[in-house]
């Protein structure tokens, strides 16, 4: 095949294995310093993001953004734009669930709050 490169040594450096590396397409446009077509719905996600409260009201916030929202195995797994499909996992972007996680706990936080409140009092 390549006897070449039999011997050869390769520096494979954790740094480097661990990020993406961009397309083509995404390379000429970094060097161009324009924001691609994928940056521009990390920058929507993130800002509906940290205004909602739970996962309805994020997919609302999408929704009036103009993406459509795209559902496999039963579950929202990203967005719609301009034909193309972007997970929110390649998008770098897991906080979807922890919205409804978070609401969740501060609910549970507050009942047992509650209930250390009645008991106290009635001590």
């Amino acid at each position: 095949m390549f006897p070449e490169l039999i011997h050869s040594v390769v520096n494979f450096s954790g740094k480097a294995l661990a990020l993406p590396l961009p397309s083509d397409r995404e390379h000429r446009v970094i060097r161009s310093g324009r924001a691609t077509h994928k940056d521009k719905i990390k920058a929507i996600l993130n800002s509906c993001y940290e205004v909602s409260s739970s996962t309805e009201s994020f997919l609302e916030r999408v929704r009036s953004y103009g993406l459509k929202t795209y559902i496999r195995g039963g579950r929202v797994y990203g967005v719609i734009s301009d034909g193309r499909k972007y997970r929110f996992k390649t998008l770098g972007f897991t906080g979807l669930y922890e919205i409804d996680r978070s609401v969740r706990r501060e609910r549970e936080l507050k009942e047992i709050r509650k209930r250390q409140k009645g008991r106290s009092l009635e001590r």
